[in-house]
């Protein structure tokens, strides 16, 4: 029965997500959350740092620390985030949150990646809240956020309520993680035009500290996602570490996601990026090519 409950999950969320009616998502939610994240072609849910907030919350029991990161999308758009997390009466509890400030097309704030940094007529921005609860529990870790989206657009502000489901579970040296985001038609909100979030379901997977010789480990993450429409978008990345001394670690990475997302529109499916691992402090660095309007840098500051 017991190995009959991760597959039993994936079909009744892949349900759930596949039921719904598209929208256009707020940019937030088209962004990563985390920079390692980000140089992994955003396969994260199965991530091992505080910023994996963003995208698993079974996984913040994993995690321990505090990430601070800014991103900015030429002259016209930046992103800045922060997650910490810490333990209460045998939960792991997180908190998260991410603000955009961005130029629009359109009176509704919709927009794409790559659009991002070239601009737009109206004023923008976005505010996300997250607080997440993991447990161990029967084997498996499990999670749950609560979440606030606020944007405004011009003179127009729109807000709704949201909560992500997520569980992980280690499988010899892999993390498996999975995620039902933004179930839509739980909140309704008075906001006009509604604010209605994207049902997603995302099945990842991540193994780290692979060895490869004396003074190098690896690591590799991948994620499928649906959504929907019914789409299956896959995304994933390696990473390589120098390790000379213990504590001490350089740390190289590459990814790449699934160009077929039209809200990714602009953006080059190829990231990458370098960490420095200084015992209980980390420096990490992302960066992915926009077409035709420069690039998109991200850096992230953990401690521990």
């Amino acid at each position: 029965m017991k190995r009959l409950l991760p597959f039993a999950l994936i079909t009744l969320l892949a349900g759930t997500a596949a039921a719904q009616s598209p929208t256009q998502p707020p940019p937030l939610l088209l962004l990563p959350g985390s920079t390692r994240g980000m140089a992994l072609g955003n396969a994260y849910v199965a991530g091992d740092t505080p910023d994996v907030i963003f995208y698993n919350p079974a996984q913040v029991g994993d995690s321990r620390g505090t990430v601070v990161s800014h991103q900015r999308f030429g002259s016209h758009a930046s992103l800045a985030s922060l997650a910490t997390n810490t333990t209460a009466l045998g939960w792991t509890v997180g908190f998260g949150v991410q603000y955009i400030e961005y130029g629009a097309e359109r009176e509704d704030g919709a927009t794409t990646i790559g659009k991002l940094a070239q601009g737009g007529d109206f004023a923008a921005s976005s505010v996300l809240g997250l607080m997440s609860f993991s447990k161990q529990q029967n084997g498996f870790r499990v999670g749950v956020t609560a979440k606030y989206l606020a944007q405004q657009v011009a003179l127009g502000r729109q807000s709704t309520p949201s909560f992500d489901v997520g569980f992980a579970k280690d499988i010899s040296f892999v993390t498996v993680g999975l995620v039902l985001a933004d179930p839509e038609g739980v909140f309704d909100n008075n906001s006009t035009p509604a604010l209605r979030l994207p049902t997603k379901v995302t099945l990842g997977a991540m193994a780290t500290g692979l060895p490869v010789s004396t003074w190098f480990d690896g690591g590799i993450a991948a994620s499928v996602m649906t959504d929907k429409r019914g789409r299956l978008v896959p995304n994933g990345g390696v990473e390589l570490s120098y390790v000379p001394v213990s504590g001490w670690s350089f740390t190289g990475r590459v990814g790449a996601q699934a160009a077929i997302q039209p809200e990714h529109d602009g953006a080059s499916a190829l990231t990458l990026g370098a960490s420095v691992n200084a015992d209980r402090l980390s420096v990490d660095y992302a960066f992915q090519q926009l077409k035709g309007a420069g690039a998109t840098h991200r850096v992230g500051v953990r401690f521990r």
